[in-house]
């Protein structure tokens, strides 16, 4: 759209990425897998898909960290959000 937009960056492995992003994710992860450990009622099969999405999104920041550019970003986002509402 034209306009400059300021993003705060850290180094990790060799790439530049959001800090937000680095900061945070470890933990929501980790969070999100205790979660589901502590839910009692739900089946064992259910915790085994919900499981199986916060590892699919572990995997999407995986490739996000590859993006060297914004439009690289923005195209890896745009497919990370069409795997996960089904497109």
């Amino acid at each position: 759209d034209g306009k400059k937009e300021k993003l705060k960056l850290v180094k990790k492995e060799d790439r530049w990425i959001l800090e937000e992003m680095a900061n945070g994710w470890p933990k929501m992860i980790e969070e999100g897998k205790a979660s589901v450990g502590q839910m009692t009622e739900m089946q064992p099969v259910q915790k085994e898909q919900v499981l199986a999405v916060l590892r699919m999104a572990q995997a999407s920041i995986k490739e996000l960290e590859g993006a060297n550019t914004k439009e690289d970003m923005e195209k890896k986002m745009g497919e990370i959000m069409g795997q996960f509402m089904g497109q």
